[in-house]
């Protein structure tokens, strides 16, 4: 005997609404559309999500997951890291060179698992490693490129002036969290490739020129001079 679900699928088939189903069966209307509501696939039928999927570094900025694996590309290279995890495997490889295995899994991932590691990998990132940033640091004076204001932590960025590019000082500029969001992001905006080729002294000369920070008092309501760094026309 067909249970109470059997018998409601069966009426609809025969073009009934939930309405007449219900009158007919002497239900409620809601059990009638419940019923009717197709279950969910079993999880097991449905596909894993794959591990090769490949993500787009040149999109991603780095972050505590990403800065170990950086660094660990930084040091030895897309081509030694593919060599030592064809013959090792990537568990083994991270041991070999004395990184975490985890370390490794993400490197992987951040690349397409199945895939090598690209030539090109660091040229695709934005990241650049603790090395770079202090060749930078002594260079710069921790100093924007655009309003010459001193940088703390929270507010340096390092921004590498075309892309992809090498990770070198050369194609790293300082800049201060508001001239970059501001100014040089508004122009990558409209041109992404307009730096391309430029060196960092041409790139600072070309802030200077093209965009230039103008230093003005803004005089308050109490009378008080604001500061000048963080006003300009």
């Amino acid at each position: 005997m067909p249970n109470r679900q059997e018998l409601i699928i069966e009426c609809a088939d025969y073009g009934l609404s939930t309405k007449e189903i219900s009158d007919h069966l002497n239900i409620e209307e809601w059990l009638v559309k419940s019923a009717l509501v197709k279950p969910p696939t079993p999880r097991t039928e449905i596909p894993a999500k794959s591990t090769s999927k490949t993500y787009y570094p040149q999109f991603a900025h780095s972050t505590e997951k990403t800065i170990e694996f950086y660094e660990v590309l930084y040091e030895h290279g897309s081509q030694k890291l593919n060599g030592l995890i064809k013959k090792l495997g990537p568990k083994l490889a991270a041991e070999f060179i004395g990184a975490r295995w985890n370390t490794m899994h993400a490197l992987k991932i951040h690349f397409g698992y199945d895939d090598p590691i690209p030539a090109n990998a660091l040229e695709l990132c934005l990241y650049f490693p603790e090395k770079v940033r202090r060749e930078v640091d002594v260079r710069d004076d921790y100093k924007c490129a655009r309003c010459d204001r001193v940088t703390d932590v929270s507010n340096i960025r390092y921004h590498k002036i075309y892309h992809p590019g090498p990770i070198t000082a050369e194609n790293c500029a300082t800049l201060c969290k508001y001239c970059r969001s501001t100014r040089i992001n508004k122009y990558l905006k409209h041109n992404p490739k307009m730096f391309d080729g430029l060196t960092h002294g041409e790139f600072v000369d070309w802030i200077k020129e093209n965009a230039p920070f103008v230093k003005r008092d803004r005089v308050y309501p109490k009378g008080q001079i604001g500061s000048w760094y963080n006003k300009e026309t």
